[in-house]
């Protein structure tokens, strides 16, 4: 018995890993300040994020919003921190906000919070894929 082998090419070229990690959290804020993926490549974004409630019921939360225009409206991810129980001491929790964007496309991170709740920035990192 002969066997034949076929080769089928699948469509696309496999690229190399770049994989270039930035940390630019000294550029970057959480206030809603619009950015653009300038890189030439997709992004994959990790920003850590302090948390502090004072009182029961007070809320921080941050939104990332990614769009291919600016200002971008389409938010794809959120993180918060609210706890609807009394407050011994002040409560601090570091969350991680992570979100892809698209090369050529907008993004911003806008924080939004309640009462005596506080949030702040520790850290943001590009990751270039």
């Amino acid at each position: 018995m002969i066997g034949v082998l076929l080769l089928v090419p699948l469509g696309y070229r496999k690229q190399p890993v770049k994989a270039k990690i930035s940390d630019v959290t000294g550029t970057r804020a959480i206030d809603g300040t619009v950015y653009q993926n300038t890189s030439g490549r997709p992004l994959l974004v990790v920003v850590t994020i302090k948390h502090v409630r004072s009182a029961a019921g007070e809320l921080s939360v941050v939104d990332a919003y990614v769009e291919n225009v600016t200002p971008p409206t389409v938010k794809v991810a959120s993180v918060g921190f609210c706890l609807d129980i009394p407050v011994v001491t002040v409560d601090t929790a570091y969350l991680n906000l992570v979100f892809a964007v698209p090369n050529g496309d907008y993004y911003k991170a806008l924080e939004n919070v309640s009462g005596g709740s506080t949030t702040q920035l520790m850290s943001w990192i590009e990751v270039e894929l």
